[in-house]
């Protein structure tokens, strides 16, 4: 059994649409998260853009694929 914790950031601006066209009880979804880590704690792998996120991930010790959306 899976299940996906999808997490929208605050400039993703097609949150409806998104909640819409992907409605399954194996997914979750988040936007305007205060507490990010409470979130991570339940994954057992992640995938995220560069930045912060990647940090936190690592601390907490989460396998994590981070894909980097520009060159620097």
């Amino acid at each position: 059994d899976y299940h996906f914790h999808v997490i929208l950031g605050p400039a993703y601006n097609k949150k409806e649409q998104i909640h819409q066209n992907y409605q399954n009880e194996n997914i979750t979804f988040y936007s305007n998260v205060n507490n990010m880590v409470e979130i991570m704690k339940k994954c057992d792998l992640a995938i995220t853009s560069r930045g912060r996120t990647g940090f936190e991930l690592a601390i907490c010790g989460i396998p994590t694929i981070c894909i980097a959306q520009h060159a620097r």
